[in-house]
């Protein structure tokens, strides 16, 4: 192993060991929970960044769509640059194969992952909406501060497991937890 090997090698490791320590003291301090809602501006931006509260990642996707589709309608006439010796009729083909079914292919596979970001886009929104509330550790609802009417038609499910109350029942018979009035 030569010299400039050995120095890459180092300033790697150097550039590793750099980054993991800063990463654990801006983690350990500027993205603590308990500073949500603390900053704005510039640096409520780059907190909102680090919490994936601000996806870039749409946008970055239409961009690059935008750019691959464009690469794939221009690629596709290569063949006929290759024009000659009664071969249009095989280069048409060839054109009409990576443009339209290329041009497909690639559609589909970005809305796929469209969906994606705006599934994870969307859980946020609920999330934040009803007050970063999650699913507890148990498996069940958090206990809302506001239950819900029961339904018009007299039937209570259990808030915390689902299951469906007996008429006279005080009590969930499955997990115990007291029925709502």
């Amino acid at each position: 192993m030569n010299l400039i090997n050995r120095n890459s090698v180092w300033f790697a490791l150097a550039c590793a060991l750099l980054a993991l320590t800063v990463g654990i003291v801006l983690f350990a301090t500027f993205l603590r929970r308990k500073n949500k809602g603390r900053f704005s501006g510039f640096s409520g931006r780059i907190y909102d960044f680090f919490q994936f509260n601000w996806l870039v990642g749409k946008p970055l996707l239409s961009f690059l769509y935008l750019i691959s589709a464009l690469f794939l309608t221009l690629y596709s006439f290569e063949p006929l640059l290759r024009l000659g010796n009664g071969q249009v009729g095989s280069i048409l083909v060839t054109v009409g194969v990576r443009l339209v079914p290329g041009n497909l292919i690639l559609r589909l596979a970005y809305e796929l992952l469209t969906a994606i970001f705006l599934l994870c886009r969307n859980i946020s929104e609920i999330n934040r909406k009803l007050g970063g509330k999650a699913l507890s550790d148990a498996g069940g609802a958090e206990q809302s501060a506001h239950p819900a009417p029961p339904p018009a038609n007299g039937i209570v499910f259990c808030r915390q497991c689902g299951n469906r109350f007996g008429a006279a029942d005080t009590m969930c018979p499955h997990c115990g937890t007291t029925r709502m009035q």
